[in-house]
């Protein structure tokens, strides 16, 4: 299913039922012809209006990435998360503080459960309250050996059905394996190759598409119906989309 995406400026109003979804562009800007350095309030770029909301563990990944697009995703990815959580914190965005789950995973203290997922120009943040969940999205890539992927993570249901489709239609078909397999284990953060906590129950995943040439999927326990969700389109700051 296709999403529609509202820019609103209201900040919205999160039940135990409910589920948010963000997303948060992250496509090309004025880079100024900076392919290489690093991004400092004193760059003659836009972007740097978003460096301040960051945190000093943040601004130094952002200084490892050389090219220009890799720190544009990851300012504005970062700092769009920080400008999300902000509006049902009730706090700033820059003093916001990130813990570490027991497998890793990020999360604030309090009940607002949230996930982030990137890939090319855009991402993905969805929200729930009290209930933790995951989410994921992919580029649909044809350029992969996917039947060796599959048979080293995937089910061996799906290895079979990958292998029996049409050979056009396998990029899209293993995009939602993948994007399944991704939301569940970011449900908890245990990683691919990690043993997954101990849950109360099988979390459901829907998958859905964030815009073309991309699949999403969302795992979370007692998800609402698709056509019930919020979903926003996050609004940087003028300055920081040039």
């Amino acid at each position: 299913m296709d999403i529609s995406w509202l820019t609103s400026p209201l900040s919205p109003s999160l039940g135990r039922a409910d589920l948010h979804l963000w997303l948060i562009p992250c496509g090309p800007g004025d880079d100024s012809g900076l392919d290489q350095g690093e991004i400092t309030p004193e760059e003659p770029i836009t972007l740097s209006v978003l460096w301040p909301l960051l945190s000093r563990t943040e601004q130094e990944r952002a200084r490892r990435l050389r090219l220009f697009h890799h720190r544009q995703a990851y300012l504005c990815a970062h700092a769009g998360l920080r400008l999300i959580l902000a509006q049902y914190l009730e706090q700033p965005p820059e003093r916001i503080c990130f813990i570490r789950g027991p497998q890793g995973k990020p999360a604030v203290a309090g009940p607002v459960e949230f996930n982030l997922t990137t890939s090319g120009d855009l991402a993905l943040v969805a929200v729930r309250l009290g209930h933790p969940v995951g989410v994921d999205c992919e580029r649909i890539n044809p350029h992969r050996d996917m039947v060796a992927i599959a048979r080293r993570l995937f089910a061996a249901s799906e290895i079979e059905q990958l292998q029996a489709c049409d050979t056009l239609e396998r990029p899209r078909l293993f995009t939602r394996f993948w994007t399944a397999l991704e939301a569940r284990v970011k449900l908890n953060g245990c990683g691919l190759f990690h043993p997954p906590l101990v849950a109360t129950g099988e979390p459901e995943i829907r998958h859905f598409i964030p815009q073309p040439g991309y699949i999403a999927a969302i795992a979370s326990l007692d998800l609402p119906p698709l056509n019930t969700w919020q979903t926003h389109r996050l609004s940087l700051p003028d300055s920081a989309r040039g």
